[in-house]
């Protein structure tokens, strides 16, 4: 039988007393001054799903490609690429440009854009990689380039967006592409499209410049409000914070012609002649030209939590099932050296945390050692000393606050006997102990898996019984 636990609750029969009781175990916390941080939320991965032309494997992703969080295709290209949450890039399909050809060893990437002729890679540290063709300079990073938060791949020129909120752009000029206007600041997000190039600025307001041949640059009077917007080959598509699009440019294939009625949409994408949008469901509408089934959206597709559209095809992430887990508590060890607390090694992260839990040390003999924790996914990651005290001359004990749990269980009369109702953690599995004295506890009936958060149970009266509980099984 598992010991009892913070997260085991006990109720008694209603004929003893009717309202349930929890058994609280609760240990003496201390808010540490600074200890609040904020955490950057674990991306979500997903499985890519692909459709339209796959003639030079557009659409035919590795089968080993897992852990995705972000895919990038180009209007004007026949490639694509995924970012994996290692901060690794795999690229499939082929235009004979080498865009698929990731640098090895390229780690540390947080984002990634690809087009008709080269691919670039947004690291951590602020710094670019690029790879495929360079005839016209698309990848040669300008050297003074740092800081940069964004990136945009056009046909064969190059954007980037520093965090000061001012663009950068090198490669092919043809049309004035990488004419950066000069007044230009405050920028929030970047796009680029065959031979123009657009910025999205932190007022909701479009800018935008280059070719104008299919009228892509001529931004709609007065529109303001948008959130993200994305460039085709010649058109240009703009998501309002009210989840509405707005289209124009070269409108051949319609590509322009948003959906009469979409609403909710959370991200957009364009392709060489097609357009796509994310709705807040995880479902995918597509327009435009659907010579190659690029705008025909696979049937029963939902879950969806990132779109690209490539030249004549398209691709998806779904998002993958987030795995049932039962909060556990994490646990660590303490290091002491010259009666200071110089360390602390977690053993067990745990699971279910929601934010930084507070740590606490107690005993060893000394005082004043502090700790705060970290939490990634969930899980503890990291305990780091804030302040080693003094006069240890032993490790302390270590205190981890406990991942919150939604775990109830009451007690009412049935015709029969009694009814329990139970609150409990999809993912956790629950023994049902009785006991008539609180000292000793027995499971009664198989251990309880719950297929959904709230179950009830119909017991009959047994008069030696007299104390309910739900007992984790660790």
């Amino acid at each position: 039988m598992n010991s009892l636990t913070p997260n085991d609750l006990y109720s008694r029969q209603p004929h003893l007393r009717s309202t349930a009781l929890p058994l609280c175990l609760a240990f003496l916390a201390v808010l540490l001054p600074g200890s609040l941080s904020a955490q950057v939320p674990t991306p979500r991965t997903g499985t890519v799903i692909a459709w339209g032309n796959n003639s030079i494997g557009e659409t035919t992703v590795p089968t080993d490609l897992k852990d995705v969080i972000a895919i990038a295709a180009g209007p004007g290209g026949s490639s694509s690429l995924a970012l994996r949450n290692d901060g690794t890039v795999v690229g499939w399909g082929s235009d004979g440009w080498g865009t698929t050809d990731v640098p090895e060893g390229l780690i540390g990437v947080t984002a990634i854009s690809v087009n008709f002729q080269h691919a670039l890679a947004l690291k951590a540290d602020g710094t670019l990689a690029t790879w495929g063709y360079n005839q016209y300079g698309q990848m040669s990073v300008p050297d003074d380039l740092t800081n940069a938060i964004a990136i945009a791949a056009g046909d064969m020129h190059s954007l980037a967006l520093r965090n000061d909120g001012t663009v950068v752009g090198w490669g092919r000029n043809l049309e004035g592409e990488t004419d950066i206007p000069t007044v230009l600041s405050a920028v929030a997000a970047i796009a680029a499209g065959h031979l123009h190039s657009v910025a999205l600025k932190s007022d909701g307001t479009v800018v935008a410049w280059g070719s104008n041949l299919g009228r892509q640059t001529n931004v709609p009077a007065g529109l303001s409000g948008v959130i993200a917007i994305a460039a085709g080959s010649e058109h240009t598509l703009a998501l309002k914070s009210d989840g509405t699009v707005v289209a124009w440019g070269w409108n051949e294939s319609r590509q322009c012609n948003v959906p009469a009625g979409l609403r909710n949409v959370t991200a957009i994408a364009a392709g060489n002649d097609h357009s796509m949008a994310l709705k807040s469901d995880g479902t995918v509408v597509a327009w435009g030209s659907n010579s190659n089934g690029q705008t025909k959206v696979p049937t029963g597709l939902t879950g969806v939590i990132a779109i690209t559209a490539g030249g004549i095809f398209s691709a998806a992430l779904k998002a993958d099932a987030i795995p049932l887990v039962c909060p556990r508590p994490a646990t660590a060890t303490v290091q002491v050296q010259n009666g200071l607390v110089i360390g602390a090694t977690i053993t067990d992260g745990g699971s279910g945390y929601t934010n930084s839990p507070t740590v606490l040390l107690i005993g060893g003999d000394g005082s004043g050692a502090t700790a705060v924790a970290t939490t990634v996914g969930g899980r503890v990651t990291s305990i780091i000393i804030t302040n080693p005290g003094s006069g240890y001359t032993f490790e302390p004990t270590v205190t981890i606050d406990l991942p919150p749990s939604s775990t109830t269980l009451s007690i009412t009369s049935s015709q029969t006997g009694i009814k329990l109702a139970m609150n409990l953690v999809l993912g956790c599995q629950y023994n049902l102990e009785v006991s008539s004295d609180l000292k000793v506890w027995t499971p009664t009936g198989a251990p309880i898996v719950p297929q959904q958060g709230q179950m009830t149970q119909d017991l009959p009266l047994e008069p030696s019984t007299r104390y309910y509980r739900l007992a984790e099984i660790r």
